[in-house]
C-alpha cells in the first residue's frame, strides 16, 4: 500500500496550498475628482489619462525611491510643489491628493495655505501625462493613508525600525481601481449659455429715444481645479448671491411707474469665466456687432462686475482705467463710500488671458469696473479647490452699500434716488435670501464643462429665479458656441469616478513568502538526498525501542520503566530484587 502512495504530494500539496489565490478584500469605496483637463489659448492644462489600477503609497520619506506604476496618496497639506514634482519624475503612475474638511480648513495655518495655492497654481497650468485625483477626507480614507504609513494628522508618532519591518509584512496594502478605464474625450460641441434681464426706464414707453444702460454682471462658473467637485462657493458664488439679490430689489423698483427711474439697469449672468471671460466676449459680441439705433448697449455709462465679494469688509475697485469724478463712474465709486480702494491695472494686450472680467468691456471702449475683496486678479483663492464658504452677513452688507450707488445713478442723481435709504422697506436686502444661494452654489459643481449644457439644472435655476425677480418677458437666454476652425477652449470628460481600494499582501510578504517555500523545498531535497542515512536511523531508533520492550527469554517477568520486576518486586541497584544479594546466592551454592 505505502508502494503506490504518491510520494511527491509530501512536496507538491504545502506549496500549492500555500499559493493557492485568495479572494482580493474590497476594502472601501470612494468618489473622486480628476483634475481639470482642458485646452485654452492653444496650451493644454491637466492630466492626459484618467484609468487607474496600481497599488497605492504613501510619500516616501528617503529620496531615490522606485514609485514606478504606483499611485502616491497624501494630503494636500502634507504636498509641496517640490515633493509633488519628485514623485512625478519617480515614476508615479497617478496621485491622489485628500482635501481637508471645512473644519480643518479654518484650522490651517497662513503658511500651510500659502503652500497649498502655490501647489494649486502648478496644477492649474501645467500639463501631465499621469492620472490626478482628489477626494475629500473621510475616516475610511485616513486610516487607509496610516496603513500606508502617510501622515495623518491623527496622533502620528514615528515607527521604529523593528515596527516598520513587522508591518511590511503583516499588513495588508492597498491597490486602487478606478470605474473609468477610458482615455478622456473631448466634448464635441459645449453650448455656453448666459442668462440676460433688461429693466426699461419710465422713459422708454414715451418714445423710442435711447436711454442710458447701466450693466450689472457675474460669471456663475468657476474656475476650480476639480470640475466635479463644489468649491468656488467665494469665487464666483458670491458675486452670483448678490447679482441676483440686487436683480429682485430693482426688478421691485421698477414694477411700478412711479418709482421706476430714467435709465435702464441689464443683469448679466455670464458663462465661461474661466474661459477668458467667453461669455462676456460672446454677449458684447451679440449686441455690438449688429447696425441699430436702439441697441441696448449704445449708451453704457459703466458696467460693473461682481467678482469673490466676500472675505473682507473693504471693497476694491478695479480698473483698466481710473474714473473721473465728473463721470458717472465717478460719482458711482463717490456713492460707494470711502471704506472703497481704486486698484488700476493695464490692459497688457501682449496676455492672451484677461486679468477681469470687466477688461472684456473696457477693449470695447465701455467704462468698466470690478467690485472685489481681492486685491490683486492672481490671487490663488480665485481657482481655490478649498473654496466652500463665504459670509453671508458681508455680502448683505456689500449689497446694502452697492445697491443705494446704483439707485443713485439710476435716478439720475436726483435727491429721490440718493438718500441712501433707497433699499428699506419691501426693497430691503434679505438674509435669508443671499444664505440661499450661497447653499446652491456650495453644492453645485460649476466648473464650465459642467454646465456647458442645452439644460443643465443650475443654469435652469438661474434663469427661472431671474424671471420670477424681473418678468419673464425682460429675460432671455444668449447661447453660444466657440470658433469651429480655431476653437478658443476645448474642453474634456472624464471628470469624476469611483475609486476601490482593495487590500493587497505586500510585496514584501511575497520574498518572505519565496524564502519560507525555498527553506521548505532545500530540507525535503537534503532529506531525500540523505535518505539513507535517514532510514538507518529511523531503524535503529525502532530496534532500540523494540529491545527495549521486549520480554527476558531466562525467566522473570519483564522490567518496567519505574524499576521493579514484571511481578512488581523492586530491583536494587545492582538490578537483583530487594533481599536477594548476588553475593549471598553464591555462598549459599
Amino acid at each position: 500500500m505505502l508502494d503506490i502512495f504518491p510520494y511527491y504530494l509530501l512536496v507538491a500539496l504545502p506549496i500549492m496550498i500555500i499559493l493557492s489565490p485568495t479572494a482580493m478584500a474590497v476594502s472601501h469605496e470612494f468618489p473622486a475628482h480628476r483634475l481639470a483637463q482642458f485646452e485654452l489659448g492653444g496650451v493644454a492644462r491637466g492630466p492626459k489619462a484618467a484609468a487607474l489600477s496600481m497599488d497605492a503609497r504613501s510619500v516616501p520619506s528617503d529620496a531615490n525611491v522606485n514609485l514606478l506604476r504606483k499611485t502616491v496618496t497624501s494630503r494636500i497639506q502634507d504636498m509641496s510643489i517640490t515633493t509633488f514634482n519628485e514623485m512625478v519624475t519617480s515614476g508615479a503612475g497617478g496621485i491622489l491628493l485628500l482635501l481637508p474638511n471645512q473644519d480643518a480648513i479654518q484650522k490651517l495655518s497662513d503658511g500651510v495655505r500659502e503652500s497649498i495655492k502655490s501647489l494649486q497654481e502648478h496644477l492649474y497650468t501645467t500639463e501631465f501625462e499621469i492620472p490626478i485625483y482628489f477626494a475629500e477626507e473621510s475616516p475610511e480614507l485616513l486610516e487607509l493613508l496610516s496603513m500606508l504609513g502617510g501622515e495623518t494628522g491623527i496622533n502620528d508618532k514615528k515607527p521604529s525600525a523593528l515596527d516598520v519591518l513587522h508591518s511590511s509584512i503583516s499588513n495588508y496594502g492597498y491597490q486602487l481601481v478606478s470605474a473609468n478605464s477610458a482615455v478622456p474625450k473631448a466634448l464635441p460641441d459645449p453650448q455656453m449659455t448666459s442668462i440676460e434681464a433688461v429693466l426699461r426706464g419710465k422713459e422708454q414707453d414715451a418714445g423710442n429715444e435711447v436711454q442710458p444702460t447701466i450693466v450689472l454682471t457675474s460669471h456663475y462658473d468657476t474656475d476650480s481645479l476639480a470640475p466635479s467637485l463644489p468649491s468656488g462657493v467665494n469665487s464666483n458664488g458670491s458675486g452670483v448671491a448678490v447679482l441676483m439679490e440686487l436683480a429682485r430689489i430693482f426688478g421691485k423698483l421698477y414694477a411700478s411707474s412711479k418709482s421706476r427711474p430714467p435709465m435702464r439697469i441689464a443683469f448679466l449672468l455670464s458663462s465661461g469665466g474661466a474661459l477668458n471671460y467667453f461669455g462676456t466676449k460672446k454677449w458684447l459680441e451679440s449686441h455690438l456687432d449688429v447696425d441699430s439705433q436702439i441697441e441696448l448697449l449704445n449708451d453704457v455709462p459703466f458696467a460693473a462686475c461682481l467678482d469673490t465679494l466676500s472675505g473682507s469688509n473693504k471693497l476694491r475697485m478695479h480698473v483698466s482705467k481710473p474714473p473721473k469724478a465728473d463721470t458717472h463712474a465717478g460719482k458711482f465709486l463717490a456713492n460707494l463710500g470711502e471704506n472703497v480702494e481704486v486698484v488700476h491695472k493695464k490692459i497688457n494686450l501682449a496676455d492672451e488671458l484677461l486679468a477681469w472680467e470687466h477688461e472684456r468691456f473696457s477693449i470695447r471702449r465701455m467704462p468698466a469696473l470690478t467690485l472685489s475683496a481681492l486685491k490683486t486678479h492672481d490671487n490663488g483663492e480665485r481657482s481655490d479647490i478649498l473654496d466652500h464658504y463665504a459670509d453671508p452677513e458681508e455680502l448683505y452688507q456689500h449689497v446694502k452699500k452697492i445697491g443705494e450707488a446704483l439707485a443713485c445713478t439710476l435716478y439720475n442723481y436726483a435727491p429721490e434716488g440718493c438718500t441712501g435709504r433707497v433699499l428699506t422697506g419691501s426693497l430691503a436686502p434679505s438674509r435669508e435670501l443671499i444664505a440661499s444661494w450661497i447653499d446652491i452654489v456650495s453644492e453645485t459643481p460649476r466648473f464650465a464643462s459642467m454646465t456647458a449644457g442645452k439644460n443643465d439644472l443650475f443654469v435652469q435655476t438661474l434663469l427661472s429665479a431671474m424671471k420670477s425677480s424681473v418678468g419673464s418677458d425682460n429675460v432671455r437666454s444668449v447661447n453660444a458656441k466657440r470658433d469651429s476652425r480655431e476653437p478658443e477652449f476645448v474642453l474634456y470628460d472624464g471628470t469624476h469616478t469611483t475609486i476601490t481600494a482593495y487590500k493587497v499582501k505586500p510585496a514584501v510578504f511575497d520574498l518572505v513568502l519565496t524564502l519560507s517555500i525555498g527553506a521548505y523545498l532545500g530540507m525535503v531535497y537534503l532529506a531525500i538526498l540523505n535518505s539513507g542515512a535517514l532510514v538507518t536511523f529511523v531503524i535503529g531508533l525502532t530496534a532500540v525501542t523494540s529491545a527495549a520492550t521486549t520480554p527476558s527469554k531466562s525467566g522473570g517477568g519483564p522490567t518496567t520503566a519505574n524499576g521493579k520486576c514484571g511481578n512488581g518486586i523492586p530491583l536494587n541497584n545492582n538490578g537483583s530484587p530487594n533481599g536477594l544479594h548476588m553475593s549471598k546466592v553464591m555462598k549459599v551454592n
